[in-house]
This record gives C-alpha cells, structure tokens and sequence, in this order.
C-alpha cells in the first residue's frame, strides 16, 4: 500500500440449503432456519416450505452455527468451513426442547 490504495475483496458466501424433519419423519412445515446468532449483524432466518426444504443465500464460509425451530421442537449445529460459492447440505431433525 504505498500510493495509498488497498484492495477489498468480499465474499458472496455460500448457499445452505436442506430439509428439516421431525422425529417422526414427517416434514417440518414453516421451521425456522437461521445461520448465526439472532442478535447479531449477519444472522440470516428463513422457514421451511410444505415439505421441510429451505434455502439461505449470503451464509459465511467459515465455521457456522445453524438452528432449527418449529414449537417446543428444535436443534442446532456448527457446520464446518467450505470454500466461497458452494452450497452447504443440512438436513436436521428436531428434538423436543422445553425451554
């Protein structure tokens, strides 16, 4: 940086997309999936369709936590890191949470 510039590159992410089910194996319709802490900038939430499958745009590269809810019923994970662009798989099945 000697003439005063710098270069910024930003990542697109990736896709995380998948199925989420309840213990039975039935779909969960309207789960709520979300990539990062809810009150945090870059938490990202999106619900399920009428056969469990969502789609999140935009999520981090790197290490990401991940929940399902739908009711008393939810489960979360921390996905590892893929590279910028691809698409992440997770496919949850939700577990009875009294909290």
């Amino acid at each position: 940086m000697t003439d005063g510039r710098f270069e910024l590159t930003l990542s697109r992410g990736v896709v995380l997309e998948g199925r989420v089910l309840l213990t039975d194996g039935r779909p969960a319709v309207r789960a709520a999936v979300r990539s990062g802490h809810e009150h945090r900038p870059g938490s990202l939430t999106t619900h399920t369709d009428k056969q469990g499958y969502f789609r999140l745009h935009g999520v981090p590269t790197g290490p990401c936590d991940v929940w399902a809810r739908l009711g008393d019923y939810a489960t979360g994970a921390v996905l590892p890191p893929v590279a910028d662009g691809t698409t992440r798989w997770w496919a949850p099945v939700l577990q009875y949470d009294a909290r």
